[in-house]
């Protein structure tokens, strides 16, 4: 290993020795990053490595048949409640069965 390659790895090297997941794949090939649980970082250049990306998450309203993302479970929250009060208006109308919150999580390449 070079100067160069360690100074490359050294934040990967970081976030393994910090408890991150490293992922690895062969560089010029259009491969998947696999987890590394054991990452041996002397390949001498022929595979690239990565921390692994922590994953996105957003919130969902669900009104009826429509759907409202919100980067921030405050923001979902605060709409949720402004829709509920509207919604409590209307005479006879069931906010429990029509107002949903969701959780998604998805993971970013």
């Amino acid at each position: 290993m070079n100067r160069e390659r360690a100074k490359e790895l050294l934040p990967v090297i970081q976030a393994y020795a910090e408890g991150k997941t490293v992922q690895a794949k062969y560089k010029n090939r259009e491969d998947d990053w696999d987890d590394q649980s054991s990452p041996s970082f002397y390949s001498e250049g022929s595979l690239e490595y990565r921390i692994k990306p922590e994953p996105e998450v957003i919130y969902v309203n669900r009104f009826g048949r429509n759907y409202f993302a919100f980067d921030t479970k405050e923001s979902c929250d605060f709409d949720h409640v402004i829709a509920e009060r509207l919604l409590r208006e209307i005479e006879n109308y069931d906010v429990s069965e029509t107002f949903k919150t969701k959780k998604f999580i998805e993971v970013m390449e």
